[in-house]
């Protein structure tokens, strides 16, 4: 058959086997057939984004901007191997914030129940979001709703704008996200409350609130946020008995009666860290902090 397949030069006579052909046309359509299968850039398809087809699930027909839990894959690795890694496509269900905080896909065209879309699951993309607190600057899924995102203090998509707010909060608003990013680096915070964590002895809960350093010093930041339950990662191990946190053997001979350790004291301003956390099966955003130490304080006897 190869030696059918031969080149011709301008004014030779053209004359087709019907097996060279046939040949053509077998090659022809396997070069089409792997470019359905590679997929062109969806619908919706921007540099920087990833945009999949994802099934709704969800029992309602859904408009561009709404939100779905991503399921699991359309097709899995047992019923098609094949087109499991070559066509890449979701499930999607009206979103649980126990199980699909942080797995979740906007879409980019409205897509009736049963079907298959369009959606962006990481980059950025125009969506609605439920803002809670002026100030939040991220977001991720609300709990039995497929129609916007939840504003929060931490989230997996990040608000790069927000309309301004008409009324009382909470309220749904246009914004634009970048979905897939996490707050990685340190916020500056003030300590400014503390908690005794629940069934636990000389360990606290506190807020923070963010600061800002103007040319007079610290202040509190204009907008920003106020993270709640943040942990002091020097006080992880302390259990009421020996040396602490901060050194202070408090059963030792030397340590005088009537005295204890206390919670983080003066508001001194610190590096707060997010720590992505899994409870429950869901990813959550805990903040910590380092570098300062806890007091000692009491009456003597």
């Amino acid at each position: 058959m190869a030696s059918d397949l031969q080149k011709v030069k301008s004014g030779d006579p053209l004359r087709i086997k019907a097996d060279t052909w046939n040949t053509m046309i077998d090659a022809a359509r396997a070069i089409a057939d792997q470019r359905v299968r590679m997929v062109a850039p969806p619908a919706g398809g921007t540099p920087g984004r990833s945009v999949l087809y994802i099934r709704n699930d969800s029992g309602e027909d859904l408009d561009w901007g709404d939100v779905l839990g991503i399921a699991g894959p359309l097709i899995t690795p047992d019923e098609n191997e094949t087109d499991y890694r070559l066509w890449t496509a979701l499930m999607g269900d009206t979103p649980d914030a126990a199980v699909h905080r942080g797995r979740f896909a906007v879409l980019t065209e409205p897509i009736p129940a049963g079907a298959i879309g369009h959606a962006v699951v990481t980059g950025v993309i125009a969506t609605r979001v439920q803002m809670n607190v002026a100030g939040h600057r991220f977001a991720d899924v609300l709990d039995n709703d497929a129609t916007q995102l939840d504003s929060a203090e931490s989230g997996s998509a990040e608000i790069l704008w927000a309309a301004t707010p008409e009324g009382a909060l909470p309220e749904t608003v246009s914004a634009i996200v970048r979905i897939g990013t996490t707050e990685t680096a340190p916020v500056d915070a003030r300590v400014s409350a503390s908690e005794a964590i629940p069934a636990t002895t000389n360990r606290w809960y506190y807020t923070c609130i963010e600061q800002e350093l103007t040319e007079t010093g610290w202040a509190d930041k204009s907008g920003g946020r106020t993270f709640t339950e943040c942990l002091y990662a020097g006080e992880a191990y302390n259990d009421g008995s020996g040396v602490q946190g901060n050194g202070v053997d408090i059963d030792g001979e030397d340590f005088p009666a009537g005295m204890s350790l206390q919670p983080i004291q003066g508001s001194p301003v610190v590096h707060l860290w997010p720590c992505r956390l899994v409870v429950d099966g869901s990813t959550v955003v805990s903040w910590r902090f380092y570098g300062v130490v806890n007091a000692i304080d009491g009456t003597c006897d």
